[in-house]
């Protein structure tokens, strides 16, 4: 289904296409929504999905979240503030706001789907002795200490998602992008840094360090997008009956949660924890009673 309605994941426009964050064969395969189409309901919004950005391509995605250590701080050094470049070598977000998960998605997104964090020997000796400066949820907080980075790299270097180089050419070389780009890109960061200003994204000051353009080596993690649930699905009334093409109910049919489709426009803009999870609890509670409404 994922193929079928979410253009994203086979748009020509992307580099990386978006990768479910979940644990493989959790059985979530649109089964409620294809048996309400067969019997003729009405779908909506079916190309959306909950962006969840950026992951590390190692799978599965979940182990980053709640698996091993090494895991979890590559997630997290992935999101700190101080270069993140497109596949063009060049910035395309606001690194201060890593945290904001679903904001990174529609990002990277407009970037052809996927980023690099880049990193001097400062930079990563500090996330590894004095902690992160951007949190990863509440699995990671900050200060945190990254004293599994070593292996983070050690680990995504053999399978193509960590690089490390002596030079900012040879390490362009490695992520595949136009060393000139990226060399200019962190000239004019140092630029921003001595004026103490980000004209291009407004990245918070305190988070404006500047990067050793002479000396290596230099550091790279490789970021993709993910989802970890789909927001279309079938069209419905307020009292959650499913619709028909023509609007008309079907009867005996009530559609809750994230079977429902039509309430978001593109993404699911979450700044909750558990939002989602929320609306299927009440909107469960509310058919319900619609439908016992129904029997009497």
């Amino acid at each position: 289904m994922i193929e079928k309605y979410v253009t994203d994941s086979s748009d020509l426009s992307v580099s990386e296409p978006i990768r479910l964050r979940s644990a493989a064969g959790d059985g979530r395969t649109g089964d409620g929504i294809n048996m309400a189409v067969k019997v003729g309901a009405a779908i909506a919004g079916m190309e959306n999905v909950v962006g969840n950005a950026p992951y590390l391509p190692h799978e599965p995605l979940i182990n980053q979240f709640n698996g091993d250590t090494y895991l979890k701080h590559g997630r997290c050094a992935l999101v700190q503030p101080w270069l993140w470049v497109d596949r063009n070598g060049e910035r395309f977000y606001n690194e201060s706001r890593g945290s904001l998960f679903t904001d990174v998605y529609a990002a990277m997104t407009q970037a052809g789907g996927l980023m690099y964090t880049i990193l001097d020997q400062k930079k990563y000796d500090r996330l590894i002795n004095e902690g992160a400066l951007i949190p990863f949820n509440a699995i990671v907080p900050i200060g945190t200490k990254l004293t599994e980075l070593p292996k983070t790299f050690e680990v995504g270097m053999k399978n193509g998602w960590a690089f490390k180089a002596d030079t900012i050419d040879d390490l362009a070389l490695q992520i595949g992008v136009p060393a000139e780009n990226l060399k200019k890109t962190m000239k004019q960061l140092n630029e921003y840094v001595a004026n103490k200003k980000d004209p291009d994204f407004g990245r918070k000051p305190e988070y404006l360090e500047s990067f050793d353009l002479n000396k290596g080596p230099y550091y790279a993690l490789k970021g993709i997008r993910t989802y970890f649930l789909t927001l279309g699905g079938v069209r419905i009334n307020k009292d959650f009956q499913a619709l028909n093409a023509q609007g008309d109910v079907i009867p005996n049919l009530y559609v809750v949660g994230a079977d429902m489709g039509g309430l978001f426009e593109s993404t699911d803009d979450l700044k909750v924890e558990g939002a989602t999870s929320s609306f299927a609890l009440t909107s469960g509670r509310l058919a319900a009673e619609k439908a016992v409404q129904a029997l009497n």
